[in-house]
C-alpha cells in the first residue's frame, strides 16, 4: 500500500511534532552535594546539606517541611539497586507550607539527617510540574560514602 504524497507529508508532519514535543520525563534537575564523603557522629546520625539546581526550561515544584526542600536517602542494597533509608518527605503536619516553586535557572538548598549506616547512600528529591499534584517524577544525587 502506498500513500498518497500529501497524505504522506501530513503522516511526517505529525510524527515530527509529536517527537518535537516535550514530554513528562524530560527533567533537568541538578542534585549537588559539597562532599562525596560524610561521617556519622557518635550515635550514627549524619547530616548531608545538598542543592538543587533547576537547569531546565519548566516551572518545578519541590516539597518541603517548614521552609526546607526534602530529599529521600536511598542506600545501595545491590550493585543496580537502591531501597529508601529516610524518608524526606515526612514532615510534620504542623510543618508543612507547600511546594517549593523553583523556576528555570533557580537553585534552592536543604539539608537530610537521618541515622545511617555505613555504605553507599544518594539523595533522591521528588518533584512535580504541578503545585497542586504529588511528585511524581524524581532526580538523583551522585553516590555517596557514609562512614
Amino acid at each position: 500500500m502506498t500513500l498518497h504524497p500529501i497524505a504522506a507529508l501530513l503522516v511526517a508532519t505529525t510524527v515530527l511534532a509529536a517527537c518535537a514535543t516535550p514530554t513528562e520525563s524530560e527533567l533537568a534537575l541538578v542534585v549537588a552535594l559539597d562532599a562525596r564523603e560524610f561521617a556519622r557522629d557518635s550515635v550514627g546520625n549524619v547530616v548531608v546539606p545538598f542543592r538543587v539546581s533547576n537547569a531546565g526550561s519548566t516551572t518545578v515544584y519541590l516539597p518541603t517541611c517548614g521552609t526546607t526542600v526534602t530529599a529521600d536517602i536511598e542506600r545501595r542494597n545491590s550493585p543496580t539497586g537502591w531501597a529508601t533509608s529516610a524518608a524526606g518527605a515526612s514532615c510534620y503536619l504542623s510543618l508543612y507550607l507547600g511546594p517549593r516553586r523553583l523556576e528555570p535557572g533557580q537553585s534552592v538548598s536543604g539539608v537530610q539527617s537521618a541515622r545511617l549506616s555505613t555504605g553507599e547512600y544518594r539523595l533522591r528529591v521528588l518533584v512535580s510540574r504541578d503545585a497542586q499534584q504529588n511528585p511524581n517524577q524524581s532526580a538523583t544525587s551522585d553516590v555517596i560514602s557514609i562512614r
